[in-house]
């Protein structure tokens, strides 16, 4: 009775025991199973999340219909079965992570923790748990992707750099002694044969530096600064590395910045030089007669910010409706018959509206085929206004005629001697004008040809004259009269300022602060030259040598021989190129730190990529120039530090 008693309480609490399982499986978010370990696996318990995982039924399993081997992703079921049939041939538990297939056709990725049930040391049954990993591994991979995308992106960003440097060192050679060779006796064939290669080679440059700056761009390691700056020398600026190309199409360029825009801002100088270039440039290039206009206007102005309008309109080509978008896509031009008529890249306006972007801006267009295009910006700067730009010096003259055939240009003109206090007319009628009635008149070059100026100049000695010329004229007969000068179009505002105090104030002094027409002050100033590039070697040499006369020069192919070098000579200033065989310029900078740490050691690199400067700087160097040099920069960064000395 006793042990009956007994079995009925035993065989209570194992049904209670399987009931308080049953009641934990169904409540674990996962799926869990036991199975005899047969050839059907036949199914001894599952829980409800089996249906949640697969889709199927638990009847399903239970009657054979169909089994968890048969969810396996083909791909993945080779090798699960044989993790499994490995671990419980040596019973050990196994993890499994694979697809499987659900009822509905969709992919879930899971992870299977089994083990075998052992009964007189023979694997009876098999029990697990099944887990849904699916959204783990997709944060998985994503993770892998963004770290693979990171990964070519820095070695997208190191062969950049490193064919930036290749290109830009014999870019550096070639538009440098041309530069140099322009300005020594030549025919007039030859300089228009070297103005060629000159430009040739400053295209190279520019599709350089766009692909560079997209590549900054996607990166997303372009910093804009913010700095005061005057907005007049940066239109001036941009002008002035434009105008030739417009000027040989005949184009007129027109500047228009209204009175009410405080010219002193604060913005990334370079990279707004760089959109209104880009944009002016996409403009002298699908234009082939009429003019391009600039236009600054003001929006909106608050106690210290103003909201600025720049607009650059041309009379070209124009862009068809369905295309203006796709003009702002990098390597994208309107239709591949653009690629082949005016060639480019076709960066340009996707750089510019990628930087517009990072400045809380973005580019509009207005175009209509055949009639023209308007390109503009809105930018949300701080500002001041910078009264000097309408100061003259004792002014006397009151009345000044314009002589133009542009009434946009005469207007412009007009109001610029307003803003001086001067009275002015226009009239493009020569032969209506008694030219003894003004103080100053303004003749338009191309309008008028040389012939009738020089008859006009001639014929009025007494009158003051100011001939306004495209960068493409050539008027030498100029220098014959002392009643007339010339001035570029379109006119800057501080270059006429400059030319009517010289005129109000003849017996002034005029005060050259420039630094390149300073002389090194040292007796006999030593130079080390780093560079592995010959012709790069030569040309640092000849910019050395035709500007300064007391100066000695010393040589090194590479760093390691400069620091030897720097031991013999002991030179009071070094110029660095950067990557070089043997030791580079990093490793020889901190060298001869060591030797002397008060060198003066100046970085003379093709490289552009972001940090480049700081790099040098951080490493020890004094300053930097970068290749392709700029003459004027060369000329005053050497000064600057010899006459510290």
């Amino acid at each position: 009775m006793a042990i009956s008693i007994i079995k009925i309480k035993n065989q209570n609490a194992l049904k209670e025991s399987e009931e308080k399982f049953k009641l934990l499986a169904n409540n674990i978010p996962a799926a869990v199973y036991l199975v005899k370990y047969d050839e059907e696996r036949s199914k001894i318990y599952l829980n409800d999340q089996i249906e949640h995982l697969t889709g199927y039924k638990k009847d399903s399993f239970f009657d054979g219909t169909i089994k968890l081997l048969d969810l396996y992703h083909p791909e993945d079921r080779t090798n699960a079965v044989k993790i499994i049939s490995e671990a419980v041939n040596k019973k050990e538990p196994f993890v499994v992570t694979c697809r499987i297939i659900r009822k509905d056709g969709t992919i879930k990725w899971i992870e299977e923790y089994g083990e075998s049930i052992i009964i007189d040391g023979k694997v009876e049954y098999l029990e697990g748990v099944i887990l849904d990993v699916t959204e783990r591994k997709q944060i998985e991979n994503a993770i892998i992707a963004k770290e693979l995308a990171e990964s070519s992106n820095k070695a997208k960003s190191a062969f950049l750099a490193n064919m930036s440097h290749e290109i830009r060192t014999p870019l550096n050679g070639i538009i440098g002694f041309s530069k140099l060779l322009l300005n020594t006796p030549i025919s007039e064939i030859q300089s228009q044969y070297l103005n060629t290669v000159n430009q040739s080679a400053q295209s190279l440059l520019d599709v350089v530096n766009d692909i560079l700056d997209l590549s900054k761009i996607e990166a997303g390691k372009l910093i804009l600064e913010n700095k005061k700056t005057n907005l007049h020398h940066i239109i001036d600026q941009t002008i002035d590395m434009m105008k030739f190309n417009a000027h040989q199409k005949n184009l007129e360029l027109i500047v228009d910045i209204d009175n009410n825009v405080e010219c002193n801002i604060w913005v990334d100088e370079i990279r707004l030089k760089q959109i209104i270039q880009n944009l002016l440039s996409n403009a002298i290039k699908f234009t082939h007669e009429g003019e391009i206009i600039i236009k600054v206007t003001l929006l909106e102005k608050t106690t210290d910010k103003s909201i600025l309008n720049f607009e650059i309109i041309d009379t070209g080509v124009g862009i068809k409706p369905e295309n203006q978008s796709k003009v702002l896509e990098a390597f994208t031009q309107e239709d591949s018959s653009t690629t082949r008529n005016y060639g480019g890249t076709g960066l340009g306006l996707s750089i510019t509206n990628s930087l517009l972007k990072m400045m809380n801006s973005k580019l509009v267009i207005e175009s209509e085929v055949n009639k023209g295009s308007k390109f503009s910006f809105a930018l949300e700067l701080k500002s001041k206004p910078c009264e000097r730009l309408t100061k003259l010096t004792n002014n006397k003259i009151d009345n000044v005629l314009i002589v133009e055939d542009n009434n946009y240009i005469s207007a412009l003109i007009r109001k610029t001697f307003k803003n001086f206090g001067i009275e002015s007319e226009s009239n493009p009628e020569i032969n209506n004008i008694n030219f003894e009635n003004f103080k100053l008149i303004l003749l338009d070059f191309e309008y008028l040809g040389s012939n009738s100026v020089t008859e006009i100049i001639q014929t009025h000695p007494k009158v003051q004259f100011l001939i306004m010329q495209n960068s493409t004229s050539v008027f030498k007969e100029i220098d014959n009269y002392k009643n007339a000068n010339t001035i570029v179009k379109p006119l800057k505002i501080e270059v006429l300022q400059n030319y009517l105090n010289k005129l109000n104030n003849p017996d002034g002094k005029e005060i050259k602060t420039s630094k390149t027409n300073e002389k090194i002050t040292k007796e006999n100033c030593k130079v080390l030259i780093v560079e592995d590039n010959k012709i790069n070697m030569l040309l640092t040499k000849t910019l050395l040598t035709k500007r300064f006369s007391n100066i000695s020069i010393f040589e090194a192919e590479n760093g390691l021989e400069a620091v030897q070098n720097y031991k013999i000579y002991k030179p009071d200033i070094v110029l660095m190129d950067i990557q070089m065989p043997v030791m580079n310029g990093y490793e020889a900078t901190k060298e001869i730190r060591k030797l002397n740490p008060n060198a003066i050691i100046i970085a003379l690199t093709a490289g552009v990529i972001a940090g480049e400067k700081d790099k040098c700087m951080d490493i020890g160097m004094n300053d930097f120039i970068l290749k392709p040099i700029d003459k004027n920069i060369f000329d005053e960064t050497i000064f600057k530090w010899v006459n510290t000395l």
